[in-house]
């Protein structure tokens, strides 16, 4: 072919190129269209990210590490349980028995556990919980998309920030097992209601309603980030007040309804208040410490073993780092401190650019905490000191509100990416491969499911009467009874468990320190647990694999029935007094020894 042949047929392929590529951002730019992109791309990712050899859709093991799983895994149980038995969902008597438990004090995310209960009731609570998990950041990532989306007007763009939120090193992080922190897309929702309300898209009615439902969504999920949120968004409207003065008649125009929202979202959740206030009393003054969950300034450039590119190299200095391994996501990174400080730069006189720069660097600052770390070393305070202080302020641990910086990250970099776009296209390419491999997280953690042949389904209801008083061992966190209980269907109670803090009725007592592994036990071992055992009306101490030797040691010293299968036992309390254990006697594992006192 002559050579002006070979050039007109390469002016005709780029103009169909460019035709198809015409018509294909035409069709991305219609919103199902879009969504429908983003939603796959956030399924390729979590994908991707799954651990190889462990099916999420089966109850042998749960996403997560550690014990923090199995109290959400409990939680999904429960409150379908509790509304279909008649039971005060807010109040629970299956754990810390006969005493009870204030569940709105406790992390038990009554939002997602209601929102996943056709999964629950058809799949079991352990499934229910890999499923919620795997939904997190997808949920996440969308509503970020649409943010967004919302501010760009370009879909490709906005794909890589709804992607830097869902998938960033704050969601990483706290997919290790908290549940009630990964469940978060309320948050750019409402942001994106907020932008939509701005720019008069919809009318204050609407914003105020969508909005109420996200936030009684928000606070069934977490007080902490309902209550952060809360703080952040009065910042942003205190911020744009003071930055654009010819911007406040809009900006009051968005106060009216949000008030309104905040109201709605108290009026639907008026029950879980209530408990809330009453159940105040019985709480701790810290349930944890601000200063050990404070993100360490090292960690702005460091990354963690939650991030896969460097993280495990970095390990012996993000070793150092106080609080655990969920709790260290504040990486922002070289590549992401550029680009701030470049889009800084560039945006001096806008405003908008400001107001991204305040919140970026306040949430930063914010993260430090009230003192600063260093490689684990904790120096000199800083201006968190006073806010730790405040009632509303002292639960808040710092570290979280990396949540936010990464939400300012990613529509930074949207708008970054859209500007980039005008030059060259493989520039806004190699720029979102950049973003997005620097935050790329390392796959998923999963555990596997160790229950004990005499608490599996069938097992139970033969060696137990229903309603039953027992106490597991492992004791509390060090255990899997929380779930053991959640997949039996709450059918016996425990006097433990594992939920956000250890009621005083308990924590004072130093036979429960032994049962924890925490103490050894003393001379007067058998005389404290017997009392124990009377007070609490406890039937029986079940001892499963992984009890501490030296429990287990004083507990083979103790004369009392004894049930043994296999590996596990179960040890029958000399005088239980447990409503319906009349039927004990009627099962032929159990042989109840004529000393026993009368059943009732």
């Amino acid at each position: 072919m002559s050579a002006p042949h070979m050039v007109g047929a390469h002016h005709t392929w780029v103009r169909k190129s460019e035709a198809y590529a015409r018509r294909m951002a035409h069709r991305l730019g219609h919103p199902a269209a879009s969504f429908g992109v983003a939603l796959l791309l956030y399924v390729i990712s979590l994908w991707l990210l799954l651990p190889r050899n462990v099916d999420p859709f089966s109850d042998s093991h749960f996403l997560g590490i550690g014990s923090d799983p199995s109290l959400f895994i409990w939680a999904m149980a429960w409150w379908p349980y509790a509304l279909t038995h008649g039971l005060n969902p807010f109040i629970t008597h299956a754990v810390w028995a006969p005493q009870g438990f204030n569940l709105t004090w406790d992390t038990s995310v009554p939002s997602v556990a209601l929102l996943f209960w056709p999964v629950t009731a058809v799949a079991g609570p352990v499934v229910a919980y890999n499923v919620a998990i795997m939904a997190s950041p997808i949920f996440a990532a969308l509503a970020s998309f649409g943010l967004c989306r919302e501010l760009a007007h370009r879909t490709g763009p906005a794909l890589v920030g709804g992607w830097l939120f869902g998938f960033g090193p704050y969601e990483s992080g706290q997919l290790l097992g908290h549940m009630h922190l990964t469940f978060i897309y309320a948050v750019p929702l409402l942001a994106w209601l907020a932008v939509l309300r701005w720019r008069q898209k919809i009318g204050e009615g609407s914003y105020a309603a969508l909005s109420a439902l996200a936030l009684a969504f928000l606070l069934g999920v977490s007080t902490e980030v309902y209550a952060t949120f809360t703080l952040m968004a009065a910042a942003t409207l205190v911020l744009i007040w003071a930055l654009m003065p010819a911007d406040r008649r809009v900006l009051a125009s968005l106060v009216r309804p949000g008030l309104l929202a905040y109201g709605g979202s108290l009026a639907l959740t008026v029950p879980f208040l209530y408990y809330l206030v009453t159940g105040l009393a019985a709480v701790p003054a810290a349930l944890n410490s601000p200063l050990t969950y404070s993100a360490d300034l090292l960690n702005f450039l460091v990354p963690t073993p939650i991030t896969e590119f460097g993280g495990m190299a970095a390990v012996p200095i993000t070793g150092h780092f106080t609080g655990n391994l969920a709790e260290n996501g504040a990486y922002v990174g070289l590549p992401l401190l550029v680009v701030l400080g470049w889009w800084t730069w560039r945006g001096l006189r806008d405003r908008w650019s400001q107001l991204a720069a305040l919140m970026a660097s306040g949430c930063l600052a914010c993260e430090l905490g009230p003192r600063l770390h260093i490689g684990g070393r904790v120096t000199g305070h800083l201006p968190w000191v006073i806010f730790a202080k405040l009632p509303l302020f002292r639960d808040i641990l710092p570290v979280r509100l990396s949540m936010y910086f990464d939400l300012i990250v990613a529509v930074v970099a949207t708008l970054l990416l859209c500007h980039l776009v005008r030059a060259r296209r493989i520039v806004p390419t190699l720029v979102a491969g950049i973003l997005v491999l620097a935050w790329w997280p390392a796959p998923l953690r999963a555990t596997r499911v160790e229950t004990p042949a005499l608490l599996t389904a069938g097992s139970v209801q033969r060696e137990f009467p229903r309603g039953i008083t027992l106490v597991i061992l492992p004791y509390g966190e060090y255990g899997q009874s929380m779930i053991w209980q959640a997949a039996d269907l709450m059918y016996f109670k425990m006097a433990g468990g594992y939920l956000s803090f250890v009621p005083k009725e308990f924590a004072n007592l130093p036979i429960v320190s032994q049962l924890y592994g925490a103490s050894s036990p003393g001379a007067n071992f058998a005389a404290e647990l017997d009392a124990f055992c009377q007070s609490h009306h406890v039937s029986a101490l079940v001892e499963t694999s992984g009890t501490p030797s030296l429990l287990v040691k004083h507990l083979a010293t103790l004369h009392w029935h004894t049930t043994e299968r296999r590996r596990e036992k179960i040890l029958w309390a000399p005088r239980f007094r447990t409503r319906g254990t009349r039927r004990l006697a009627s099962y032929r594992s159990i042989k109840v020894p004529k000393t026993l006192p009368a059943l009732r």
